[in-house]
């Protein structure tokens, strides 16, 4: 009988370490999409078409601290990374600096993807070079330049990608993530 427990209680044991582990991740993935103003789904998005890239969820969350803290810089002080790329606007376009000043709070009012992709959208009317976005986005956040074809065309690797990995279940709804963080949670105390 003793060999029989034994041989039950090693296959659940695995199963409870996996739960742990994947319950942890959830609850870092609750609290990085938290601390982004980015939804959950998103950040999971982003992390995996960034994957593609090289990069790390953790490296990704970093990338868009940066970004916002730059476009947070620039919404209080007009100042910062982000400048490089509002003076371009005015040196580009017809827009006011009121208007600019407009674009700069409505992107500071959007996830952290969201934000993104309207700079990205914004170079990309504007006629930037490569090398032009690449300045402005590194302005931004450190290798975020290297994400840029995440974002070209509208976003389009970044919805494609998406729509593959939530068609294959990988995307997890904020729902599921959330009870498991639970879990998580309940496991530290």
């Amino acid at each position: 009988i003793g060999a029989t427990a034994a041989s039950i209680g090693a296959p659940i044991a695995a199963m409870y370490t996996m739960a742990s582990a994947a319950a942890e991740a959830d609850l870092k993935l609750l609290i990085l999409s938290d601390r982004l103003s980015t939804s959950v789904e998103d950040l999971q998005k982003l992390s995996g078409a960034a994957a593609v890239y090289g990069y790390e969820q953790e490296q990704v969350a970093d990338i868009l601290g940066d970004f916002q803290e730059k476009l947070g810089e620039f919404t209080s002080t007009d100042g910062g990374g982000a400048n490089d790329f509002f003076e371009m606007l005015t040196n580009h376009t017809k827009l006011t600096g009121k208007e600019i000043k407009e674009l700069a709070k409505t992107m500071a009012g959007k996830s952290g993807v969201e934000a993104i992709q309207i700079l990205k959208d914004n170079l990309d009317q504007l006629g930037a070079s490569t090398q032009e976005q690449r300045f402005v986005l590194e302005s931004f956040a450190s290798e975020l330049g290297n994400m840029a074809p995440i974002f070209a065309n509208n976003g389009k690797v970044f919805n494609e990608y998406g729509k593959q990995l939530e068609e294959y279940g990988i995307i997890k709804p904020l729902e599921a993530v959330e009870a498991s963080a639970k879990f998580a949670a309940q496991q530290m105390t």
